[in-house]
């Protein structure tokens, strides 16, 4: 089978800010979904953004950069290109030939969705992406823009859901709210939950890695303290600036952060002024396999903070796999993952709520230990990569 994916991005993203040439979860499981297909014997092409129109190859896989403007001027105005028109620059080169069209990003689906009419044609939701809460919360003119750019994404994933083939989606959350207003759309989604990648984060089956420099320079930072690791970019909307104001409250311990992005400066500055550099190390970006691991390996507890925009939440799942406690907010999928003081601990998304949840863990090592233990085993359980290579391997064999 022809199948042909679009991607807003694959290979190079970010460019200049990564050290690799995948950037995050999305871009890794575009990866293995390739490379499933490619074992399967399909034909693959991935359409993606790039700085020129050309075609690569990467591992095996055939790549199609496709250039298109910038346009912040709309993006100023809440048309936010990923959400709202990246579909139309897209549409001149889907391929005709092609048995399946799949969009990794299920925006995009407008207008594709007019031009591809005896393909198969699907996509793939990664979370609900309009539940900030400050957006909300009262009017400025900056809140007038996110709203018209939620607004606007609204429409587009109702479009998705109405007029594309089937929807994959990793968490039951984007489910649930969807057929909450039209019931009569269950049918549109297959639920295939994240994974984690047991050939990276399993040290027991993976023990002659070299550790890498980092954790050295992680210990020196901590000094003796425990380290809370934060695994995830540098943004509110990842709960950075919540875990900053909860690092003014604890002494015993460090907060590691990984990742980068483009609010990084202002958040290293913040942390200067607070007078909390020494106890909030950012890392930059992190190798994913090289040194993400052993990173996790090195932490006393993994924190996922976010107030917002999480699925199954793939950083969740690699601490959990290490053997660690996790923490994380109680919003979009993430309660499908962590059943509270079982394998995890769910917590309200606010200073006191993860204060006091990362002291519980600090000050009963014996409940910290049985939830980590519970944890490693449940998620590879729940979430194996066997598991979701099958479901995958499913779903483009019959819609």
């Amino acid at each position: 089978m022809k199948i042909q994916i679009i991607s807003e991005s694959f290979i190079g993203y970010n460019k200049g800010k990564i050290s690799g040439e995948i950037f995050g979860g999305q871009e890794l499981l575009l990866l293995e979904t390739c490379k499933l297909l490619l074992e399967r014997g399909d034909e693959v092409e991935v359409l993606q953004f790039g700085d020129k129109n050309e075609i690569i190859n990467y591992q095996g896989i055939k790549i199609r950069k496709v250039w298109s403007p910038k346009l912040k001027f709309l993006e100023r105005a809440g048309f936010i290109k990923r959400w709202t028109w990246a579909g139309i620059f897209f549409t001149p080169h889907i391929d005709k030939t092609a048995d399946w069209i799949h969009l990794h990003n299920h925006h995009f689906s407008f207008p594709i969705r007019f031009f591809v009419r005896s393909q198969i044609l699907t996509g793939m939701n990664h979370g609900v992406e309009w539940d900030l809460p400050w957006t909300y919360a009262g009017l400025s003119l900056k809140n007038i823009r996110d709203r018209m750019s939620f607004f606007l994404l609204k429409l587009v994933t109702r479009f998705s859901v109405k007029r594309l083939d089937k929807v994959i989606t990793n968490d039951r959350f984007f489910i649930h709210y969807i057929t909450s207003r039209r019931p009569d759309r269950a049918n549109k989604f297959t639920y295939i939950p994240n994974y984690i990648d047991e050939r990276v984060f399993d040290l027991d089956i993976n023990p002659v890695k070299k550790i890498p420099s980092i954790c050295e320079q992680i210990s020196n930072f901590s000094k003796g303290k425990k380290i809370i690791l934060l695994p995830k970019m540098s943004m509110k909307e990842r709960g950075t600036d919540l875990m900053i104001d909860v690092m003014k409250k604890i002494d015993d311990a460090i907060l590691i952060i990984t990742g980068v992005s483009q609010q990084q400066d202002y958040y290293k500055s913040l942390v200067e002024d607070a007078g909390l550099s020494d106890k909030i190390l950012f890392t930059g970006h992190i190798s994913y396999s090289d040194e993400l691991p052993f990173i996790f390996n090195q932490s006393d507890m993994v924190v996922i903070p976010s107030p917002c925009r999480e699925a199954t939440a793939i950083s969740l799942l690699e601490g959990m796999s290490m053997g660690k406690p996790v923490l994380a907010s109680e919003i979009g999928g993430l309660p499908e993952i962590v059943w509270n003081g079982y394998n995890g601990f769910l917590v309200y998304p606010s200073v006191d709520g993860f204060f006091h949840a990362i002291r519980k863990v600090l000050d009963d090592n014996e409940l910290s230990k049985k939830i980590s233990i519970i944890a490693k085993n449940d998620v590879y359980m729940r979430f194996s990569r066997k598991q979701w290579r099958l479901s995958m391997s499913e779903f483009f064999t019959k819609v």
